[in-house]
């Protein structure tokens, strides 16, 4: 998000984006339509989900339909390879167990964490995740945790150390690549990297939310 072009929140929540062949319209709506639901207070659950994680789900689908691929640290990690065509619910586990992995088939879809799925109401690891067209699995994973809570994102980043330790540990047919990526907006430390997992935390974390930064606020709740 080097140039961000945007326009007042109520303007971006009533805009109307035409179909350009790019599969935008339908992904800036999709995402636009979920972010509403809690600014109207129509979400069932809100426990379930933050608005946080909501704003970076159609920001970074939108990012993708539009350019093809993300990156989260300024040129600092790998370029993950996906052009966005849906925005959909969805689990890679069936409970709140991380041991039962279902992989998504799709390499243009970006899911949210769908928490209604079977009465459950927590999907661990992954607020977010994606497969990308160069077979990685990337979860990514929200947290709303402020200044002084680094040891709580040192703990969710040794969690997910050593979740794709197993995964690599395990045979695989699919020899999937397995990513993650911790968006800590409210941490104001250094973004830092260990193996396959990226902490990305204040402005550089902030900047992922694209024009819905005017409202960063409200979605840090």
């Amino acid at each position: 998000f080097k140039e961000i072009y945007s326009a007042d929140i109520l303007a971006l929540l009533a805009m109307w984006q035409e179909d350009d062949g790019t599969k935008l319209s339908s992904v800036f709506a999709d995402g636009r339509n979920r972010f509403e639901e809690f600014l109207t207070g129509h979400v069932v659950d809100i426990f379930s989900a933050t608005p946080l994680e909501a704003a970076y789900s159609w920001t970074l689908s939108c990012a993708s339909a539009l350019n093809g691929q993300l990156s989260f640290k300024a040129g600092r990690t790998r370029r993950f390879r996906i052009k966005c065509q849906a925005l959909e619910p969805g689990r890679l586990f069936p409970d709140d167990k991380t041991n039962n992995l279902t992989i998504p088939e799709a390499d243009d879809t970006i899911y949210y964490a769908d928490e209604k799925q079977g009465g459950k109401s927590s999907h661990p690891l992954a607020d977010i995740f994606f497969r990308t067209k160069d077979n990685e699995l990337v979860l990514i994973d929200v947290t709303g945790a402020g200044k002084g809570s680094k040891p709580a994102v040192e703990k969710k980043k040794k969690r997910h150390l050593k979740w794709i330790k197993e995964r690599l540990e395990m045979t695989s047919p699919l020899m999937l690549k397995y990513y993650s990526v911790i968006l800590a907006p409210n941490v104001p430390n250094a973004s830092e990297s260990e193996g396959n997992v990226h902490v990305v935390s204040g402005l550089e974390a902030q900047s992922l939310l694209g024009g819905l930064f005017q409202c960063y606020r409200y979605v840090q709740l």
